[in-house]
């Protein structure tokens, strides 16, 4: 399998920096400035960007105005803007504002899952199939992320079997996964065991077409690596850029 085999394929670049990017900024980031950071990202013409998350402010007071973005960014024809929620309240302030389009976010690692969301892994599923089902009611269209999905910071390695399991799951709750790394020191080979196995559990083609998220690479220095890795396995690419 080489490059040329993926021709005809299709990749979508997510763009998660207003939310995945800005969230943990300890310095205040105005309202405005947000805005105008997604509308430069649009005329770049980016296929979808994450443009706030409906969280608590209380926990993430850099999103608490994902509202007030929301309603000032300039959409641009052709361009998924889409909001990161955790439960049925983010939701439903997701859907007072006009999104149409939410993620979820379930881990691959309970140590994770905890410490991100203060819910176990079987929790979240239960309350993202919540989510799901009162959103795709209301026609908002659903995607999910699966998070710690080569490695995870607290418990080091995350079985691939494991990942594969979780990944069948979420898929039984909604239509669009990808499956996200979060702070490796060894991207590539993680990619390359994991999607070995995700090969032999049979789930890369008929699920997702072999769609990868991989969140927060670059800062280590290796997203090219990994890109060029997973093209040579012959999976489509689901890049989330900060």
């Amino acid at each position: 399998m080489n490059i040329d085999d993926l021709r005809g394929q299709r990749v979508t670049i997510v763009e998660v920096g207003p939310r995945d990017g800005l969230q943990n900024e300890h310095a205040h980031v105005s309202t405005t400035a947000k805005i105008a950071f997604v509308d430069l990202l649009s005329e770049a013409h980016l296929p979808v960007i994450e443009v706030s998350a409906f969280v608590s402010p209380k926990w993430v007071p850099q999103m608490a105005d994902a509202s007030e973005v929301f309603a000032g960014i300039t959409r641009r024809a052709g361009t998924r803007y889409t909001a990161l929620v955790p439960n049925l309240a983010g939701l439903d302030r997701a859907m007072a504002a006009g999104v149409v389009e939410i993620a979820i976010f379930a881990a691959s690692s309970e140590t994770f899952s905890r410490k991100n969301i203060n819910q176990t892994i079987e929790q979240s599923l239960v309350g993202y199939a919540e989510v799901t089902a009162r959103a795709l009611a209301n026609g908002v269209r659903v995607r999910g992320y699966l998070s710690t999905a080569f490695g995870c910071p607290y418990e080091g390695d995350v079985a691939p079997s494991r990942v594969a399991e979780l990944t069948e799951r979420l898929v039984e709750v909604i239509a669009d996964v990808g499956r996200s790394d979060f702070v490796r020191r060894d991207v590539v080979a993680q990619l390359r065991m994991g999607w070995r196995a995700y090969r032999r559990a049979g789930i890369e083609r008929n699920i997702l077409a072999g769609q990868l998220t991989l969140d927060q690479v670059g800062r280590l220095g290796q997203e090219q690596d990994a890109s060029v890795e997973a093209d040579a396995i012959g999976h489509l690419l689901d890049r989330s850029c900060e």
